[in-house]
């Protein structure tokens, strides 16, 4: 994909270099990331991106999201400078793969008490129907008939 496209879903972006730069995959860790790759330097609880992007660059990013300027980074990449590169780490990613959300119906359940079997049995009620379902809640995730053990 082809950085000026990516870019679209950053409107408050200042891109430094040329966005006709094609884009094949994305990364925040700089260890993963690839040949003519994006790296999005964000800033975490207890490391800063920013520190990481000349092994990124080394790695193969020709272009950086970052939130402040690097004045080590080599002409030929290109800067996109954000308030946010969290944020902008979710906008780009939801453009590179197509806005998969869009194609989503997504059923949010709060309260506090009966979460948990309010989900199995909507889960229950729209796999009868035919549809194709997916819950990720504090007991498991569950998509396809693979249960795994919930992250949280």
């Amino acid at each position: 994909m082809r950085l000026q496209e990516l870019v679209k879903a950053l409107p408050e972006a200042k891109v430094a270099g040329l966005r006709e730069v094609e884009i094949t995959n994305l990364a925040y860790d700089s260890r993963k990331v690839k040949e003519q790759g994006l790296f999005v330097a964000v800033c975490g609880h207890r490391q800063d991106g920013h520190g990481y992007i000349q092994a990124a660059v080394k790695n193969g990013a020709v272009a950086v999201v970052l939130e402040r300027d690097d004045d080590l980074l080599p002409e030929a990449v290109v800067r996109i400078r954000v308030p946010n590169s969290r944020e902008a780490l979710s906008r780009i990613s939801a453009c590179f793969y197509g806005f998969p959300a869009s194609r989503l119906s997504m059923v949010g359940i709060t309260g506090t008490g009966g979460k948990t079997t309010t989900s199995y049995l909507l889960e229950a009620i729209w796999q009868a129907s035919g549809a194709r379902v997916g819950v990720i809640g504090t007991v498991n995730c569950r998509f396809a008939g693979c249960v795994r053990p919930s992250p949280v």
